[in-house]
């Protein structure tokens, strides 16, 4: 990692060196397997950056939510004077305590003073003492706007894993899929630059032989328009190699999030052919078998229904009427200041009863209605698509499977093309077959090449569009 890093800091000064000045081999350039790559993109991409922003979030939220919940300390005072008069003066303070349940706890002091004070706001000289609750009884009891918030957010707190699990497994698979594209197109590069130093090569013979009047002009024509077109080819598969390296480029961000570009230094892993399949049929199984739990999308359907879940209970509760009891204990504050036990008679107290409902509740039932309507709505799509996500999660797993059982056939038929191709160069060495036959047997050892590599390329890419339609890309550690 280090040598990559250091080789990235002088990307700018090899990007002003055209293609055609350096052709990467094995000996110059720095191989980065996908594995490394992969590390890059999660420790440094913007969006990487960005999906690990969403779990922090979900805490924020939930502290917010939580601060509902959060003593309240307050003071009031009021007063009037006029003409040397004392009306009144009143002051007020205290702790509310907000508890789950849905019951408010409170101590309050207040005190009063004045000339023309309301009889009923007449206290003691120091004032009175009263600690008691507010119970909702009917509407409030259950659930409320404050445990409907904190649910809600412990619901996005604890899905927040699956959106940043969501969110990565999409980055990674776009970033692997361009990986791959780059390996596919290096390696045609290398195949077509390969052919055209045999068509050099081929040219050198066959002017050879016609210098010594063993083949007819026309063969040195031909070879040389087949040296033509092998260096078309190679150029269309530099430019090609070219886009896909840039392409790759937007994958790669410094630490300090400025953008890179991948030095022609560096190659990619190569397309090599399997060993064996990457997935077991038992862990396609056990996948197949837990898929509703790991992937992020269907967890993310399920996290819709529970918001939807959590805010039906809160509507139906709306529907009671509003019922609150509020009982407080009196004191007289003068023993408590002075260090006494404060006394507290069932006697004084303070009591009040607040109770209201809509009649028609108009508004109520219709919020409970088209809250019903949209949780069924999320319950049906939540089920229709974790059926349409498992099905797609198989049908990659099958496509998979179908092409690693191609690979092999597809090698063997290359390799008897090649096989033909050779057959036919000793045929024309010893005057029994022409250049047209060999650059005919060429072309076919070339598409097959071509075939076997594009299907090397799909396999890649079809391993990494499994694991994200499992929702585990995130997790999958590439071979190197």
């Amino acid at each position: 990692m280090k040598k990559f890093w250091s080789l990235l800091s002088v990307i700018v000064a090899f990007s002003e060196v055209g293609f055609a000045q350096f052709e990467p081999s094995s000996d110059s350039a720095y191989v980065m397997p996908l594995q490394d790559f992969i590390g890059l993109v999660l420790k440094h991409h913007p969006v990487a950056n960005q999906a690990a922003l969403i779990p922090q979030e979900g805490k924020a939220r939930r502290l917010m939510a939580k601060g509902s919940f959060d003593p309240v300390a307050f003071y009031f005072a009021s007063g009037k004077e006029f003409n040397n008069k004392n009306y009144y003066s009143y002051q007020d303070g205290g702790l509310e305590f907000f508890t789950y349940p849905g019951i408010k706890f409170n101590a309050t002091w207040s005190t009063t003073g004045g000339d023309f004070l309301n009889p009923e706001s007449n206290m003691p000289i120091g004032g009175l003492l009263a600690i008691g609750a507010d119970i909702p009884v009917l509407r409030g009891l259950l659930t409320d706007q404050r445990r409907l918030a904190l649910q809600q957010a412990n619901l996005f707190n604890r899905y927040s894993a699956y959106m940043q699990r969501r969110v990565l497994n999409d980055l990674l698979f776009e970033a692997i899929a361009d990986y791959w594209m780059w390996s596919l197109r290096f390696a045609e590069f290398q195949m077509r630059d390969r052919f055209v130093k045999v068509a050099r090569q081929r040219f050198e013979l066959v002017k050879t032989a016609f210098l010594n009047g063993d083949v007819p002009a026309v063969d040195t024509l031909e070879a040389f328009i087949l040296i033509q077109s092998r260096e078309i080819a190679a150029e269309q598969a530099r430019a090609q190699l070219n886009d896909a390296r840039l392409k790759l480029s937007n994958h790669l961000w410094s630490p300090s999030g400025e953008p890179l570009e991948l030095s022609w230094l560096v190659i990619p892993q190569f397309l090599n052919a399997p060993t064996q399949f990457p997935v077991s049929f038992d862990s396609i199984i056990k996948i197949s078998n837990e898929f509703y739990q790991i992937n992020p999308e269907s967890q993310l359907l399920d996290y819709q229904v529970r918001l939807l879940e959590a805010e039906r209970a809160f509507r139906k509760n709306e529907l009671l009427p509003k019922l609150n009891i509020k009982y407080n204990f009196l004191t007289e504050q003068v023993g408590f200041l002075a260090g006494e036990e404060i006394f507290i008679s069932p006697r004084n107290y303070k009591f009040g009863i607040d109770f209201s409902i809509p009649l028609f509740l108009r508004r109520e039932r219709a919020a409970l209605r088209i809250n019903e309507i949209r949780l069924t709505e999320a319950r049906l799509q939540r089920e229709n698509r974790r059926i349409a996500l498992q099905r797609r999660m198989q049908q990659e797993a099958y496509l998979l499977e179908n092409q690693f059982e191609q690979m092999n056939m597809v090698r063997n038929n290359m390799k008897n093309f090649f096989e033909l191709l050779r057959i036919e160069q000793r045929k024309f060495q010893i005057g029994e077959s022409s250049l047209f036959l060999v650059n005919a047997r060429e072309v076919q050892a070339i598409d097959a090449e071509l075939q076997y590599l594009q299907l090397l390329h799909r396999y890649q890419t079809s391993i990494a569009s499994f694991f994200r339609a499992a929702g585990i890309l995130y997790d999958y550690t590439p071979p190197q």
